[in-house]
């Protein structure tokens, strides 16, 4: 059992209370603690003392203060220095949480929390406790508050930028989906998703989400609203580069396949009445589809609210009826 020096200086350390000995340091009358002042097993006891004596007769601070303005240098410059090196490991979090183990510190109020405190699977299991508590105890957030504001900066603001970093790679999804599992989808979280994270597959996914989930559309809405914009609007622009050659129709025909005409979403793919082939297609489609008249009596009865109201009217802007019949024919006849 180790115990400090107790030898007859100047003052009588055996005599002196922990506090009484401290204050001698602090106003200079001596130079150091006594040898073994921190290693003796009595300090175990005694140290919490000298924090609680710091922290509410010295710098007099609510919690709230701790949390703000603690640091190492707190305890350097008011000479417990080798307090918080010899007992707590220069750890901040671990001199509070023994000075006060039944008040709610946590490692991240502080600016740097213990060195391992994030690493291995008990750091990972630290890592999710503390983003639960910053989503649901600190931010109160929704799901939907989640995806709208999640970013790099609130784990900074919350002294928790470290653990993003040593826990998840500094990715946003990895934190949340460890803390959710399963809930959120990578292109929710954050501003970015990496183009290698994308296959044919992802993409199918992430469209049936986006019509599916996040959008709740009908046929209907899907031809009267689909555009490039909404992968835009929902972080999947850079999906539907990577998986669709930023092609939107090519998108959905690949999630639905035959289920929408090219020409019966908002926009038609560029230069697709280019060809004489798309033409014909969607000319038949008119006729023997949707107005299910006779190919041969279509040239009198076509007109251009035939077009019009079936999203053709570009196409009849480009040929006439006579022409585009002709196309069709001719088509019939090479078959």
């Amino acid at each position: 059992m180790k115990s400090f020096n107790k030898s007859f200086n100047k003052y009588n350390y055996y005599k002196l209370t922990p506090i009484e000995t401290y204050e001698l340091v602090r106003s200079g009358k001596i130079k150091k603690f006594p040898k073994h002042f921190w290693e003796c097993d009595d300090s175990d006891e005694y140290a919490p003392q000298l924090t609680r004596y710091l922290i509410e007769k010295i710098l007099k601070w609510k919690d709230d203060d701790v949390r703000e303005k603690l640091r190492k240098t707190t305890f350097k410059e008011h000479k417990l220095g080798g307090l918080l090196l010899c007992k707590y490991k220069d750890s901040c979090y671990e001199a509070i949480t023994k000075a006060y183990p039944k008040k709610n510190f946590h490692a991240w109020d502080f600016v740097n929390a213990p060195n391992d405190y994030w690493q291995g699977e008990q750091g990972k299991e630290n890592a999710i406790y503390a983003t639960k508590w910053l989503i649901e105890e600190k931010l109160k957030w929704s799901e939907n508050e989640i995806v709208e504001n999640l970013n790099q900066n609130v784990f900074t603001e919350n002294h928790l930028l470290g653990m993003l970093k040593k826990a998840f790679n500094c990715t946003l999804f990895e934190a949340i989906d460890a803390a959710y599992p399963g809930k959120f989808k990578n292109w929710e979280i954050g501003t970015h998703v990496k183009n290698n994270y994308w296959d044919k597959d992802k993409g199918v996914l992430a469209v049936k989400w986006l019509i599916e989930h996040r959008l709740k559309w009908t046929d209907t809405d899907i031809k009267e609203n689909y555009s490039k914009q909404i992968y835009k609007d929902n972080n999947l622009y850079g999906m539907l580069q990577c998986c669709f050659n930023t092609s939107p129709f090519e998108a959905i025909n690949t999630t639905y396949p035959n289920r929408f005409m090219e020409w019966e979403l908002h926009n038609v793919p560029r230069k697709f009445w280019a060809s004489h082939e798309n033409c014909v297609k969607a000319t038949t489609w008119l006729i023997v589809e949707k107005l299910k008249i006779d190919i041969s009596t279509s040239k009198q009865k076509l007109s251009k609210k035939h077009f019009k109201a079936n999203n053709l009217i570009s196409l009849y802007e480009k040929y006439s009826v006579a022409e585009l019949i002709e196309l069709v024919e001719e088509k019939k006849t090479i078959k």
